[in-house]
């Protein structure tokens, strides 16, 4: 029995880092909400902070931003009506 505790608690770790990161509420992200700077993607969907120069800038500053999903990997947004994911540049925010 106890030779396996090592394992199960491996496991338990194993997939903890696996699984997907938990989105964080706090007060005031259901109040309206704009672009401050403008965002670069390729596709508009994938989005990166302005200081990534190799892509396009395809969403303006002052856009509408509606819905906001905030984890330690990626940011979902609603900006124009459009579905959006916007990554770190670092890796984490």
């Amino acid at each position: 029995m106890s030779r396996h505790l090592p394992w199960t608690g491996f496991v338990l770790l194993l997939a903890g880092c696996l699984s997907a990161p938990l989105p964080v509420w706090f007060e005031g992200l259901d109040k309206p909400r704009f672009t401050r700077v403008n965002l670069r993607s390729t596709d508009a969907v994938h989005l990166r902070s302005s200081n990534v120069l190799e892509h396009p800038d395809l969403i303006p500053a002052g856009s509408p931003v509606e819905r906001i999903e905030i984890t330690s990997r990626w940011m979902q947004l609603e900006i124009n009506k459009t579905r959006c994911t916007m990554y770190p540049v670092g890796g984490t925010f």
